[in-house]
């Protein structure tokens, strides 16, 4: 699987209620498309990895690593907590 063939389409979000944390919850669901991840498995290794990663670009803009746990689920800013979706391939 080569990660430089993977392109994101858009990002949409769903705001939800206030979490546990009095923070306001939004859910981001990532649609992406690559001609090389063709395999259900692949698309959900490969869907695991960007919503990692993007769950952990938040943490680490607002440096909020260490009030989130080791896979970033929920990532923090101040006034939000941001979940993920499964990755929808196009």
């Amino acid at each position: 699987m080569n990660s430089k063939n993977i392109k994101i389409i858009k990002i949409e979000k769903t705001i939800q209620n206030k979490d546990i944390y009095n923070k306001t919850r939004i859910q981001l669901k990532i649609y992406a498309s690559s001609p090389d991840i063709k395999t259900k498995q692949d698309k959900e290794s490969a869907g695991d990895r960007i919503n990692y990663n993007v769950r952990k670009s938040i943490c680490t803009s607002f440096n909020t690593e260490n009030i989130s746990n080791k896979l970033y689920n929920p990532s923090f800013t101040p006034h939000y907590s941001f979940t993920t979706t499964n990755v929808q391939w196009i």
